[in-house]
């Protein structure tokens, strides 16, 4: 009886599931040959056509049928929703970029968060960059957005209905206003800032829907058109070469990555603006470890490597000299280095230890100036400050607590709550606890317990 039950209910879902509207496609063959002799063939080549009236009906037709099944299912996604309301929780962690505060919101009901920033924390966020100012027809996603030096302008990339290939334009901060300039053509790139004008990076794409290839890094002068944008790097014998740049926060370096999506060693070059003759050179190449280049501090390089140090080091390279390095904070055995911010005297560090979160500061002679080990099971991320800041900002989440934002003063360790996190239940009514298992074979696996206050635990039970 209960295998005929099975098999019903079986029959039952497949016919609703296969049951569906289902909209046709029609097929049109189309042929390649490759190599003289190999032949493929494409009976939907026609879809590729995103303009074309077969294609836009086509779609139209799977939305709706699209549509049609999720209202079905709307049950199962006001579940989804009960469940939420449990775990979402109100607050802001502002990111400090130069001068000011910046942070995404929603506003009348719109889909998409407009940038909003401020000059302090006290005073109301203003409305920076509106996506539906930038276009009434297309979709616009705000990504990525960078300040100048002197805190005047700020650059942000955006996107048109999910696209991976992003535009850029350029706000003043003083008053709001959009520049004239606008970049397009822009794909995984990051923003660096140098004088009157940025770094950017494009790829070369073999027609609309093609594979993309060839990055190339421009410098783009503030007023000018993309045109006259002046080509900093590329390699044409290495079509997956991948860059990533920055500039120093003095701005005397810019420093290149090429790394490959194949199994090739990265190379680091750099240039140094305070050079009679500023031009590319080699730092690092066919560098077989990890390292990254986080900032300069008196003309010399701050890096983080695993290179004899499977935990992170931190340290210092001279680019007179690139292979004599100087360690200013060593690898710690039991601690796993996270994070690195430099800043003007001294270095905020992030380290993991036995589920532990540190937050040490160290100044550039190696010298540990404040120590603070946070509660197990414990994370601390968005950390937000400028080099020449006497504080950061970050947020610090536990299991018993939602996520708050504190102000850190890295000269006086002092350290605030910004404001309050809202949350719909009462966190005081739940603990956790830092327990070992100890297994059959006599290993120690730490373990965190998270119950109701008050809750008895089985006296027989091993964890304790």
């Amino acid at each position: 009886m209960n295998k005929t039950f099975t098999i019903i209910i079986l029959l039952i879902c497949h016919s609703y599931l296969w049951g569906q509207e289902k909209i046709a496609v029609k097929e049109s063959a189309v042929t390649d040959t490759f190599y003289t002799k190999y032949i493929l063939e494409d009976k939907y080549r026609w879809l590729e056509d995103t303009h074309s009236k077969d294609t836009k009906d086509w779609m139209d037709g799977q939305d709706k049928v699209c549509k049609n099944y999720l209202s079905k299912v709307s049950n199962k996604i006001n579940s989804f929703k009960a469940i939420d309301q449990y775990i979402n929780a109100e607050f802001h962690n502002y990111q400090k970029l130069g001068n000011y505060y910046f942070s995404m919101h929603y506003y009348n009901n719109m889909a998409i968060p407009a940038l909003y920033y401020q000059s302090t924390l006290k005073e109301d966020p203003r409305l920076l960059v509106d996506p539906n100012y930038i276009s009434k027809k297309d979709q616009i996603r705000i990504g990525s957005y960078y300040v100048s030096k002197d805190s005047k302008l700020l650059a942000y990339q955006f996107n048109r209905n999910g696209s991976d290939w992003m535009e850029i334009k350029v706000v003043s901060l003083q008053d709001g206003v959009d520049l004239k300039d606008h970049l397009k053509g822009i794909k995984f790139s990051n923003i660096a800032w140098l004088g009157d004008g940025f770094f950017y990076s494009t790829f070369l794409q073999d027609a609309q829907f093609g594979a993309t290839s060839g990055q190339r890094v421009f410098y783009h002068k503030i007023g000018t058109e993309q045109q006259q944008d002046k080509l900093i790097f590329e390699k044409k014998n290495n079509a997956d070469a991948i860059f990533r740049f920055s500039t120093s926060s003095d701005e005397r370096f810019f420093v290149i990555k090429e790394q490959y999506t194949r199994n090739k060693n990265p190379n680091i070059f750099y240039i140094d603006y305070n050079s009679e003759q500023p031009s590319l050179k080699p730092l690092l190449t066919n560098i077989k470890y990890n390292i990254n280049i986080l900032d300069s501090h008196d003309g010399k390089f701050i890096a983080t490597t695993n290179k004899e140090s499977n935990n992170g080091s931190i340290v210092e390279i001279d680019p007179k000299d690139p292979l004599k390095w100087r360690e200013i904070a060593p690898e710690f055995s039991e601690a796993l280095l996270l994070e690195t911010i430099p800043f003007a005297d001294r270095i905020v560090a992030l380290y993991q230890c036995n589920q532990h979160p540190i937050i040490t500061v160290i100044d550039y002679a190696g010298t540990v100036l404040y120590n603070s080990t946070l509660p197990a099971g414990s994370s601390v991320s968005g950390f937000s400050g400028q080099s020449t800041d006497e504080e950061l900002r970050y947020s610090f989440n536990a299991y018993t607590i939602p996520p708050v934002v504190y102000t850190f003063n890295i000269k006086t360790f002092r350290k605030e709550l910004t404001e309050k996190t809202g949350v719909s239940f009462d966190f005081r009514n739940i603990e956790y606890k830092e327990v070992e298992y100890l297994t059959k074979d006599s290993a120690r696996v730490p373990m965190i317990l998270v119950y109701d206050k008050g809750l008895k635990m089985d006296g027989s039970t091993p964890l304790f």
